[in-house]
């Protein structure tokens, strides 16, 4: 039961899908009451997606809604936190606790965390972990007026994010950042996208 109520949030996540569906998976998973400490590692990417949705509802939320949702996505990256017992899910809950600190307006916070993020993925081949680290560090970037560096960074998510043949992904850091497509043509003669 508990996989099919990750492989949905997963869904919904992807798709964007952040109204009532979403507040009905997580509602539902957490009436179950299953704690992190029962789940295998597998399992717990349930929290992952339940952060990425709650932290994309306050992104995307008008001001009237801002506090509620900076509420639900504290309380999602503290149950991140305690499912986090694997060095991907503890890069995941740094990169989520950096996404906070730019959310309320400490930028300089979430880059410190963002690198201690980034050394926990040193060994790891974790592109989504990456994307979403790339993506946060350009957030931070920009609040800070560092455009050229923000460009660099969300230039890097969207290169994970091609790389990796993630539509809406690619969707998403182009809309966020206004990063738009070119062709060229590489020294064999084939053409290829490149990013401005």
């Amino acid at each position: 039961m508990i996989n099919l109520f990750a492989a949905h949030i997963i869904v919904l996540v992807e798709l964007g899908e952040l109204g009532e569906p979403f507040e009905r998976v997580t509602a539902e998973f957490a009436r179950l009451g299953v704690q992190p400490a029962t789940m295998v590692p597998e399992q717990r990417v349930f929290f992952v997606y339940e952060v990425l949705g709650r932290l994309a509802q306050y992104h995307q939320a008008g001001m009237e809604r801002r506090p509620a949702y900076r509420a639900a996505a504290e309380r999602a990256v503290t149950q991140l936190e305690k499912a986090a017992d694997t060095r991907p899910l503890r890069a995941f809950h740094r990169v989520a606790r950096a996404d906070l600190e730019v959310l309320a307006g400490r930028p300089r916070e979430a880059v410190r965390e963002l690198a201690a993020a980034e050394l926990d993925l040193l060994p790891l081949d974790a592109p989504l972990i990456a994307y979403e680290a790339a993506r946060v560090r350009a957030r931070a970037l920009r609040a800070l007026d560092e455009p050229a560096q923000a460009r660099t960074y969300a230039r890097l998510a969207l290169m994970l994010a091609v790389d990796q043949h993630w539509a809406q992904r690619i969707r998403w850091i182009r809309s966020e950042f206004g990063i738009r497509e070119t062709t060229s043509v590489n020294t064999t003669g084939s053409n290829r996208t490149t990013v401005l």
